[in-house]
């Protein structure tokens, strides 16, 4: 209701050019609507009442005060008589022949607003004559330590090195969780206001809070409409799809995604790279190992030697449930699930990961890490085969990271352009380089 009246209000300006509104609020109005937030649990601000000018940013869903999407408009509201007490109003209006009108809804106490009116501030008045004032001046000070809070929030947003980039907006996860609670919880509030453009409830922004400070999981969780993400270093909200798709890009500058299931034969390349992130592309392909290769080191190049039976069959296909790989030097194969968690592979690529199997064993996950299983681990002398992963150079590739290796920007489609970063070393994942074998 407070905002379709609002929206309303907004026409009725519009309608005249008018530059805002002002409205009737007074010192009354004051004291119950920090009453009214203090009930509903409010912060710093909700408790800092009403502003003499403010604006109000309106949503466009006019079935709730809580918009679903970004706002509609914005409407400047200019609030005069926040220090006049209501009474002195009545009688101004009466002493100039002024009609007041009056709502009937307003005696309804099964609304809060009209409870604390009728019921709550009378006994407090009956306690402190004086606490209408109090309140008002209460909210007053509150305003301006919550104005010091906004500007600290500015800064440690920065400090947190907040990007806005594919429809999402990120942080340095583990900068933002060495901030006090009070500015995380602030900058989660801020974030997902702007993506919003409504005031977040309190416990939606304490759920991502504890989530984004207490848990390891990669998985996209869910709270007010929000997606939040950790991944790759970095905390990611925005709505579900762009959350996702941030993830995905900026995993495949790190490695290859594929979907699908392709047979291996000879030294045929296969392409990797999701034709709707086509940020980066990779070839993989098998060449028989000839003993003269020389170990070297490279951003773009991943030659691994493997020993394997001749006569055997090689495929590569996405991950499944029951998957499970060894390394070499452990005792029995892990899940699957746990190897790419400990590399710090997001859950929401994990399944997008193209894997080397032969034999129906798991010989390597491609482009994480450098570990060929324990059933085909070779030195370069007693290799049979080299597996040999290359990020593939092109005109798009080399104008999204650049051949500095410097940050760029590239064109998303739809007229925007995304911060998209430094170029990654392939399977990169924090653990230190190894070395890698050429031909």
């Amino acid at each position: 209701m407070r905002h379709a009246r609002y929206r309303a209000l907004a026409a009725m300006a519009d309608a005249i050019n008018a530059d805002g509104i002002l409205t009737g609020h007074t010192l009354d109005d004051q004291a119950e609507t920090v009453l009214l937030h203090l009930v509903r649990g409010a912060g710093i601000d909700g408790l800092g009442g009403m502003a003499e000018a403010t604006m109000l940013e309106l949503p466009t869903d006019a079935s709730t005060d809580r918009a679903n999407g970004p706002s509609g408009q914005s409407l400047r509201v200019i609030r005069p008589l926040l220090s006049v007490r209501r009474e002195e109003t009545v009688a101004y209006c009466l002493a100039h022949g002024l009609a007041i009108v009056h709502d009937p809804t307003n005696d309804d106490q099964r609304y809060t607003r009209n409870w604390l009116r009728h019921a709550i501030l009378p006994a407090l008045r009956a306690r402190n004559a004086d606490i209408a004032p109090v309140l008002a001046r209460a909210a007053s000070t509150i305003r301006d330590d919550a104005a010091l809070l906004s500007a600290e929030t500015a800064r440690a947003m920065a400090r947190c090195e907040c990007q806005t980039e594919q429809s999402c907006v990120s942080i340095n996860h583990s900068l933002y969780a060495s901030e006090h609670v009070a500015l995380r919880r602030r900058i989660l509030r801020e974030i997902i206001q702007g993506i919003t453009k409504v005031m977040p409830r309190a416990d939606d922004v304490d759920a991502i809070q504890r989530h984004a400070t207490t848990s390891y999981s990669s998985a996209i969780r869910h709270s007010g409409g929000i997606a939040c993400c950790l991944a790759f270093g970095r905390l990611v909200l925005g709505r579900h799809e762009a959350v996702a798709g941030w993830v995905r890009v900026a995993a495949s500058r790190r490695y290859p995604l594929f979907q699908g299931h392709q047979a291996v034969y000879g030294d045929a390349r296969l392409h990797f790279g999701l034709s709707d992130f086509p940020v980066v592309a990779y070839t993989f392909h098998i060449e028989p190992a000839d003993h003269t290769m020389r170990t070297e080191s490279s951003n773009d190049l991943i030659a691994l030697p493997m020993h394997w039976p001749n006569g055997s069959t090689a495929i590569v296909r996405n991950r499944t449930p029951a998957d499970r790989f060894q390394l070499c030097g452990s005792e029995r194969p892990m899940l699957l699930r746990d190897y790419l968690r400990a590399r710090g592979v997001p859950a929401p690529v994990r399944d997008l990961l193209p894997l080397l199997v032969v034999n129906d064993t798991i010989a390597w996950v491609l482009g994480i890490g450098h570990e060929v299983s324990a059933a085909f681990a070779a030195t370069e002398v007693t290799a049979t085969h080299v597996g040999i992963l290359t990020r593939v150079p092109s005109s798009a590739n080399e104008r999204i990271v650049g051949k500095d290796g410097r940050r760029k920007t590239t064109d998303t489609g739809n007229g925007e352009h995304a911060d998209v970063g430094p170029a990654h070393r392939i399977g990169h994942s924090g653990e230190s380089g190894r070395s890698r074998a050429g031909h």
